[in-house]
């Protein structure tokens, strides 16, 4: 009976060992998720980066990293203000992403989003920073009512968290530099809802 035990488990083995390719290395798995080009705001600068690169990238969890939470506030260009009306009231972190993920929403496939910004002022204290910027924001959206090209200038007021030491803005003024371009203001009252 040994004898049978042991040609048994010898055969139960070589099976087990043909038969699993303990030997043979796999395919590996896909990532399960995109890279991520978020980049740690330990300078006022880095913010505004991160904000291209999550258009870039379609990523509403890094483009609200970009915004202070209970302190951030947005003014919108004038003529955005007069043609959006309650849209851009009270504006505040929740609506800042809730339109992003409708622009995320309404781009068309493998379209490309393209964030410029050009600075104009920079002004440092040790805890907060004044950045004035044009900027040129290009978004192949398929709302037909709505233009594909935003362009202005912003005066952001961007903040040093004294506990992590990471930037985020806490206030955005949105300004139009000519009367007849769409800002981004525009943007977000177009896809508030």
């Amino acid at each position: 009976m040994p004898r049978f035990v042991l040609i048994l488990l010898v055969m139960i083995c070589c099976l087990t060992v043909v038969s699993c390719n303990l030997f043979k290395t796999r395919t590996p798995a896909e990532p399960s998720q995109q890279s991520s080009n978020y980049i740690p705001p330990t300078d006022a600068s880095l913010v505004l980066q991160n904000m291209v690169n999550a258009f870039q990238d379609r990523d509403v969890v890094n483009y609200t990293k970009s915004f202070s939470g209970t302190l951030f506030s947005f003014e919108p260009a004038t003529s955005a203000r007069t043609r959006y009306g309650g849209e851009l009231l009270n504006w505040d972190k929740t609506k800042e992403q809730q339109y992003f993920e409708n622009v995320k929403n309404s781009l068309q496939a493998n379209a490309i989003v393209t964030l410029t910004f050009t600075p104009i002022t920079s002004t440092n204290f040790q805890d907060s920073c004044e950045i004035g910027t044009a900027y040129t924001l290009d978004v192949p959206h398929t709302k037909a009512s709505v233009t594909k090209r935003f362009s202005g200038q912003s005066q952001f007021t961007i903040v040093r968290d004294p506990q992590i030491g990471y930037w985020y803005i806490s206030r955005w003024v949105d300004i139009g530099a000519n009367s007849s371009d769409s800002t981004w203001s525009d943007l977000k009252g177009a896809f508030a809802r």
